[in-house]
């Protein structure tokens, strides 16, 4: 038909579940003809290909052309030690939490 194309299928709305009410209290009738859909609650039947408007993204996009080294320290907030805990016999009736305790 002359020069209409038609609806890719990623973007078709049918790959969303039924409309839920709650959409009503923050989407117009407009924005929702529109194809618009509240994230929190639309579920997606299968894949498909979501576009967020320029307004509504918290910050700007960034494309990294290059890798560039990043320094890094590594500096972990759990670390190794190692205890010599004296292995249990039948002469020594404390556990192995005691044994534990006593080795730190």
């Amino acid at each position: 038909m002359g020069g209409e194309k038609e609806e890719p299928a990623k973007h078709k709305r049918t790959l969303l579940y039924d409309w839920q009410t709650i959409e009503s209290d923050h989407i117009t009738p407009e924005e929702g003809a529109a194809g618009f859909r509240l994230g929190c609650v639309a579920t997606a039947r299968e894949d498909l290909l979501i576009y967020i408007p320029e307004e509504s993204r918290t910050g700007k996009q960034v494309v990294s052309k290059a890798a560039r080294p990043i320094p890094i320290d590594h500096d972990p907030a759990v670390k190794t030690y190692f205890l010599h805990v004296p292995e249990a016999s039948l002469t020594d009736p404390s556990g192995d939490f005691e044994r534990l305790g006593q080795a730190l």
